[in-house]
């Protein structure tokens, strides 16, 4: 028998979750519904569409401004893509968020403006057509802040530089590092994340017991890791945290090995 090398199945609200390691990306089923977005638009403005925000993102909000205001920070800048999706829903990429006692904005691209309002219609969402840096100067002005938490860990000393130019144009914003902040709050798991835990285990269960029963002798490893990812896949995995690793022989005692044309033999 070959070795299925470590593949494994927790996640974080559909995000890879760095507080846990890693894991299945879950669709989380609340988006099955979802209109075009013209449909969506005219729903919106009839008052057809839920644009409230869920409890479980409120809830996160609420833990994340506690944290906050011990920090005695009012307004925080998130530009680490799974803390923007952890607060926001939102699920494209390329994108931060500023949360601030009352709003929280989202700051994306034209590639995800209609995802962005299937996907988060409650929060301020601005299509940027300038840098990033530019439009949280435009919502400090806006928002009247005068210290804005920056994630120190996350933020590059160029990104620090044009953020610090930009905010310079709109007045005095004093900004100020935090560590990890999020993260904190993303390694204490709600009941929804504890649901979504459960059900990649179930998945991943059974994605490893299907593929393990369809091995045959000259199955390559590429062959074996391809059938493990459309099992996980047609059971309703979203993503894997990485590429499935399959090692036969020597190849299983490599931790990280890539798949490759190694064949499954009868004494493997």
């Amino acid at each position: 028998m070959p070795v299925l090398r470590h593949w494994e199945a927790a996640v974080g609200d559909g995000r890879r979750d760095a507080a846990t390691g890693a894991g299945l990306r879950l669709c989380a089923g609340d988006r099955a519904g979802i209109l075009p977005a013209a449909d969506f638009l005219k729903e919106l403005m009839m008052g057809k569409t839920q644009t409230n925000t869920p409890e479980y993102l409120l809830a996160r909000l609420e833990r994340l401004r506690a944290a906050m205001a011990k920090a005695k920070v009012s307004s925080l800048l998130v530009n680490n893509f799974p803390d923007v999706s952890y607060l926001t829903g939102f699920e494209g990429d390329d994108s931060w968020a500023v949360v601030t006692p009352k709003n929280i904005w989202l700051i994306t691209d034209s590639r995800y403006e209609e995802q962005s309002a299937r996907e988060c219609p409650w929060v301020r969402t601005v299509v940027r057509r300038q840098g990033l840096a530019l439009e949280v100067a435009r919502i400090a002005k806006r928002e009247k802040i005068e210290k804005l938490g920056i994630q120190q860990e996350i933020l590059t000393l160029r990104q620090m530089e044009i953020l610090q130019k930009e905010l310079k144009k709109v007045g005095r914003v004093k900004l100020a590092p935090v560590v990890e902040m999020v993260l904190a709050l993303r390694a204490v798991k709600d009941a929804r994340e504890v649901s979504l835990i459960e059900r990649a285990a179930v998945i991943a269960e059974e994605a490893f017991l299907t593929v393990k029963a369809s091995l045959r002798v000259g199955m390559t490893e590429n062959e074996i890791a391809a059938a493990l990812t459309y099992e996980m896949r047609k059971r309703g995995a979203q993503d894997s945290s990485f590429d499935a690793i399959v090692g036969i022989n020597a190849n299983a005692s490599l931790p990280h090995y890539r798949p490759g044309d190694v064949r499954l033999e009868k004494d493997s």
